[in-house]
């Protein structure tokens, strides 16, 4: 699930680059990982937070950028929201 969350926010950067709503830069080091608290969702990730600098916008901003700009194709995600300073949660789709 990792690596699928991880391909999806590289194909958002990728459209928030090419479509001028994020400036392209070397994106930085984030993680994608399981939050402490089930409510949280099932995996989070830094992104935004870590953006923060190179785009001179606010974390929060940018998980919004990122949101606006995100297709799920697959719809293997049921949610996907800002939370806290600017992390991103995400709750993946049970399917029967």
């Amino acid at each position: 699930m990792k690596n699928r969350i991880d391909a999806l926010l590289a194909a958002t950067l990728r459209r928030c680059f090419d479509n001028k709503t994020l400036t392209e830069c070397q994106v930085p080091y984030y993680v994608i990982e399981v939050p402490n608290h089930p409510d949280h969702g099932h995996f989070a990730t830094n992104l935004p937070l870590t953006l923060a600098s190179a785009q001179k916008r606010s974390p929060r901003e940018i998980a919004s950028t990122l949101l606006e700009n995100m297709v799920d194709e697959d719809a293997f995600l049921e949610a996907v929201d800002v939370a806290g300073p600017g992390f991103i949660n995400f709750r993946i789709s049970v399917k029967e």
